[in-house]
C-alpha cells in the first residue's frame, strides 16, 4: 500500500510589522508566509515547488502578494522590529491609554510622554515602543486627514 499526498502548503516565514489590513481595516501584526505545492509520501514532504509569497492578515486571512526578489529586503527591513505578540500588547496599551487621554483632555504631547515612561516600566524596550507608537501616530493623522 502507497500513501501519496499533494496539495499547497503555506508556513509562516516572519511577523513584518502593525499594518492597516485593506480588507478588515483592522490594525494587526501582518505575517510574510510562503505558499507552494507540495509532494508527501506515507506523510512525509518529498517535494516542493510553485513557492509564492505573501503578506497575510492574520484577522481575515486577506493576502497581498510579494515577489520573490522583495522577500529578502522586507524580511531585512522587518528584522529589528518587536514580533506580533509584543506590538498587539503594546498597541492595545496605547488604545486604552488613548481612550483614557480623549476624556482628560490633555496635549498630545504628554499623553505620548506619559504613555511610553509607562510601558517602559511595564518591561517593553524604548525600540518597541517608539515602534509601536510611531504606527499609532501615523495611523491618528491618517485619520484626522480622512475627517
Amino acid at each position: 500500500m502507497l500513501i501519496i499526498g499533494w496539495g499547497k502548503k503555506s508556513k509562516k516565514v516572519a511577523d513584518i510589522g502593525l499594518m492597516k489590513c485593506k480588507n478588515c481595516h483592522n490594525i494587526v501584526g501582518f505575517e510574510l508566509r510562503e505558499l507552494s505545492k507540495k509532494v508527501s509520501l506515507y506523510f512525509v514532504p518529498v517535494a516542493k515547488w510553485a513557492k509564492e509569497y505573501y503578506m497575510v492578515c492574520p484577522v481575515c486571512d486577506a493576502g497581498y502578494k510579494i515577489e520573490k526578489e522583495d522577500k529578502n529586503k522586507l524580511i531585512e527591513e522587518t528584522i529589528g522590529l518587536p514580533d506580533n505578540s509584543t506590538s498587539l500588547a503594546i498597541w492595545n496599551h496605547i488604545v486604552e491609554s488613548f481612550e483614557n487621554f480623549s476624556v482628560k483632555n490633555q496635549d498630545a504631547e504628554t499623553f505620548f510622554k506619559k504613555t511610553k515612561k509607562k510601558l517602559l516600566k511595564m518591561g517593553f524596550n524604548e525600540d518597541e515602543v517608539g515602534y509601536v507608537l510611531g504606527c499609532f501616530i501615523r495611523e491618528i493623522s491618517e485619520l484626522e486627514r480622512k475627517e
